[in-house]
């Protein structure tokens, strides 16, 4: 899983996916306020972290759910998501930064750079 400063700072600028954040088990967020990665559990109704509630973080998607929010199949998905990468000739894309890159550019007609999604 991604937890660079790259890939929150993308998440947190893709304001169209963090919206549709449904908060599940599993999921992984950054709370800039705490400087902490979190994962979500249940417990009862509540979905919590570390004996917390879910606070205003910035939600990370993982492979499968950047999958899932891009309306492709796997296969189409990781073929884009390898264009990606490979574009990248020091290699510090991860597959989270080319999947994100994926649904931005497929959904929202949107590129990432280096600071903000900017329209194409």
């Amino acid at each position: 899983m991604d937890t660079s400063e790259t890939y929150i700072k993308m998440c947190e600028k893709a304001e169209k996916i963090q919206a549709k954040w449904e908060r599940l088990i599993g999921d992984f967020a950054y709370n800039y306020e705490e400087g902490k990665l979190r994962q979500g559990i249940k417990r009862g109704v509540n979905y919590i972290v570390c004996g917390q509630t879910w606070g205003k973080d910035v939600w990370l998607p993982r492979q499968d759910q950047l999958q899932e929010t891009s309306g492709l199949d796997w296969v189409t998905f990781d073929d884009k998501c390898r264009c990606y990468y490979f574009q990248d000739a020091r290699r510090e894309t991860t597959k989270e930064q080319a999947g994100i890159q994926v649904v931005m550019n497929e959904k929202y007609n949107k590129t990432w750079d280096g600071e903000k999604w900017q329209e194409k």
